[in-house]
Parts: structure tokens; C-alpha cells; sequence
């Protein structure tokens, strides 16, 4: 049995976009996410294959360059196409957008992975950010044949993206808070960073 086999369109949505990124459901019977336009476009030749298993748009680098470089996102989140086994943007978030906004918009049951523009303070209050990687399988998953899935193509992901340093793993909503991220981002100085 093949990858794309495992699943229909367990993690491919299921809810409403945040962002101007439209198109009709990936998998069938998933509702109103954006992720099939995205991977329409990117099967279409604008998408990067490594190793074979899944693929990763051109889009979706560039948004990250822009993340990184210039500050023009706060978040992206991102699902697979499981049928296609293509990662796809689902949602955005504008340089106005909070870090709550984006844990707020991780679905509860299905897996996701997500790009943020994370800001904090130093102890003698110098503004820092940094973008995270997040790598979100939660308890509840509703198909957990998906979380393997999303396993797999995570490192395919990370090499496209290249230059991600920090990375949050999280399977409940406990683990997305603030201070965990800090603990990430700002290791042994933690305790004396704020976020924000």
C-alpha cells in the first residue's frame, strides 16, 4: 500500500482559510481549505521534489524567504495533499497577526505543520524574533495512518526550508504556549526573556 493510500483527506482541511490563499478542497470530502488550489499550482510546475516522497512548492519556499528576510508573514500553516503527497499552504497570517492567532487556527484532530515570525524580548529589553519550525500531531488526530505520513515528509520539509534552527513539536495545546516556544527559541535564558 502506497503513501498517498493511507489517507483521503484527513489532514488536507476541514475548516475555514485566515488569509487570501483560496481554492477547492484537497482529498474530497475535507471542506472549504485552501489546500487544494495551492497544490494545484504546484503540481502544475511550480513545485521541488526531494527523496521521492513528497513534494514541496515553490510558493511555500518563497513565503519563508520573505518570512525570514523580510518580515512579510507572521505564520503559515501547512497541510499534505494525501492524495497528491504535496505539502500545501492552508492558512497565513499578516505581520499584524500574534503568535495566539496562529496556535488558535491548528486544528484540534488533524496534523499540521506551521512557519512563525516569533518576537520576544531580552532580559535588558532588546526585541528578538526568530522564525520557528512547528510540527503539530495532536493526542486526537482523527487518523493516526496521517501522523506517520506527516513524520515521514517533516525532514523533506526542513531541507527545502533551509536555515530553520528551532522547531516545536507539539501533541497538545499545552505544548504551543508561549513559554514553551521561549524555552526553544531562547534556551538557558529563557526565565529572563518575556514574549512579545
Amino acid at each position: 500500500q502506497t503513501l498517498a493510500a493511507m489517507g483521503n483527506s484527513c489532514c488536507a482541511g476541514g475548516e475555514s482559510v485566515t488569509a487570501e490563499v483560496t481554492g477547492p478542497a484537497a482529498g474530497g470530502s475535507g471542506g472549504n481549505t485552501a489546500a487544494g488550489g495551492v497544490a494545484n499550482r504546484a503540481s502544475a510546475g511550480g513545485g521541488k521534489k526531494a527523496g521521492g516522497l513528497c513534494s514541496v512548492p515553490d510558493e511555500l519556499i518563497e513565503k519563508y524567504k520573505g518570512m525570514k528576510m523580510k518580515r512579510q508573514l507572521r505564520y503559515v500553516v501547512c497541510t499534505i495533499n494525501m492524495e497528491s503527497m504535496e505539502v500545501v499552504m492552508e492558512k497565513e497570517g499578516a505581520p499584524s497577526a500574534t503568535y495566539e492567532d496562529f496556535a488558535a487556527s491548528l486544528p484540534d484532530n488533524q496534523c499540521r505543520y506551521g512557519l512563525v515570525d516569533f518576537e520576544y524580548k531580552t532580559s535588558d529589553g532588546r526585541p528578538q524574533s526568530r522564525v520557528v519550525f512547528f510540527f503539530w500531531t495532536p493526542d486526537s488526530c482523527d487518523n493516526p495512518k496521517s501522523k506517520f505520513v506527516f513524520a515521514q515528509c517533516k525532514e523533506i520539509l526542513k531541507k527545502n526550508l533551509e536555515g530553520i534552527a528551532f522547531e516545536v513539536q507539539a501533541t497538545e495545546r499545552s505544548e504551543l504556549t508561549p513559554d514553551k516556544v521561549l524555552e526553544k527559541v531562547a534556551g538557558m535564558h529563557a526565565k529572563s526573556c518575556t514574549y512579545g
